[in-house]
């Protein structure tokens, strides 16, 4: 049974996988007695499609559908995440418990990163071009081949996707922003490129049209700002203080007072990128919190399996599924039999034509996968299929705002980044299966 349900897994994963990004492959789906051919490559459209006798898949496809209702993104992305997470969980052989644990931590870091405001994988809008905007929707809509539609389409939909939103931001501001509503309305016969934002206010028809809306926690804190209680990090500006005041014991409140807030929270691990006051250290590992200071690898291993109740071992081979599990993620990507590479850098992420020989690598001057690094010529690039020695991805120093040319959208990505790791937990959680066969 445990053979059957590993099988289907990762036959829904090869499924998925394959309808994944801006050149994923259509689905036609139909069940084993005919009926209807449902064609596709939207999460929502083939997992509503799927229907499984297995709990776990149902499972699995509930909470998917469940973050598509409510973010309309990111699907597949979350969809394939969690199979990997299983599959690899199942071949490295660890235990189960200690899967959950390293699981849970990494997820925490990851988010705390991506909440950072200089985080890579992020690119700031300027509300005042539409051009980000504009960029973000054609992301979505190139990749649904369903759609059939041309370059100059793709490009005019795009737009009136951005002018639709943009109509429904209030001109005033009021306490409480509430963004208004758009309706789309299909009209066969007619050309793409004739598609138009009609601004006003949509009456009700005689016929009945009706549109749809669209082991506890781990608790952690990261820092990346220095926690010693120098000035350094304020930013540009005057100081001023008032006269007979003891500056040195101010901060030192005030970190103490955050040392409060953290006991409040319940946070176990304390992890800062820089130095942290002594005293605040003192003051957390005396109520009982793990504090790490100078946060590097090594010291974050020997740290954090103290705190996960696994060894080293263990904790680096869950740690190298996981990892496995984002890179296989980012070669589905390809779909043509190319290879993917991730640059040493930046690590940012191109694919390569099946008939571009590992020789030949210097001389690729196509840009990355979002568009923002124009070529990996004179960098140091791996495939993501191989070992390579960890390092921290450099920023991009440019001093024009970074143009992507593929865009995700943030808080859908992080949620699904989310929900995989929850729905993979869940799933490997599960001890047995009740199932009413009458």
């Amino acid at each position: 049974m445990l053979s059957d349900v590993c099988n289907k897994l990762h036959l829904m994963k090869e499924f998925l996988r394959s309808s994944y990004g801006p050149t994923a492959r259509l689905k036609q789906v139909h069940n084993n007695i005919g009926g209807s051919v449902v064609t596709s490559s939207t999460s929502s459209v083939l997992l509503q499609a799927v229907a499984s006798s297995q709990p776990i898949i149902s499972l699995i496809r509930s909470s998917i559908l469940n973050h598509v209702s409510r973010f309309s993104d990111c699907g597949l992305f979350a969809a394939v995440f969690c199979l990997c997470l299983l599959e690899q969980a199942g071949q490295c052989g660890l235990r189960k418990n200690v899967m959950i644990k390293v699981n849970k931590h990494l997820l925490a870091l990851c988010t705390g990163y991506l909440q950072q405001e200089d985080c890579g994988c992020k690119v700031k809008l300027d509300f005042c071009s539409s051009q980000s905007l504009i960029t973000l929707a054609r992301s979505v809509i190139s990749s649904k081949p369903t759609c059939v539609l041309t370059e100059p389409e793709s490009g005019h939909i795009s737009r009136l996707a951005v002018q639709a939103f943009l109509l429904t931001v209030p001109c005033n501001i009021p306490d409480t922003v509430r963004l208004g509503r758009t309706v789309t309305i299909t009209i066969e016969g007619h050309s793409v490129l004739k598609s138009a934002v009609f601004p006003g206010l949509l009456l009700s028809m005689p016929e009945n049209l009706c549109f749809d809306s669209l082991c506890s926690p781990l608790h952690v804190v990261l820092f990346s700002i220095s926690l010693a209680g120098d000035l350094g990090e304020i930013g540009d500006g005057r100081i001023e203080m008032h006269q007979g005041v003891d500056v040195d014991s101010q901060i030192l409140d005030q970190l103490l007072e955050l040392g409060k807030q953290v006991l409040k929270d319940g946070v176990k691990l304390f992890l800062c990128q820089k130095v942290i006051h002594p005293v605040l250290q003192h003051y957390l590992r005396c109520n009982g919190v793990i504090v790490i200071e100078r946060l590097g690898s090594k010291n974050e291993v020997s740290e954090s399996t103290s705190v996960l109740g696994c060894s080293q071992t263990e904790y680096l081979l869950a740690a190298e599924a996981f990892c496995h599990s984002l890179e296989l993620v980012a070669t589905s990507l390809e779909h043509d039999g190319g290879t993917s590479l991730i640059d040493l850098t930046h690590a940012h992420h191109w694919t390569l034509p099946s008939d571009v020989t590992e020789e030949h690598l210097e001389g690729v001057m196509a840009p990355c996968g979002c568009g923002v690094v124009e070529s990996c010529q004179n960098k140091t690039q791996s495939y993501l299929d191989t070992k390579y020695a960890g390092f921290s991805p450099a920023p991009l120093l440019t001093a024009a705002p970074l143009q992507a040319t593929v865009l995700d959208s943030f808080t859908a990505k992080v949620n699904a980044l989310g929900v995989a790791v929850e729905t993979a937990n869940l799933v490997l959680d599960v001890r047995y299966v009740i199932q009413d066969v009458n």
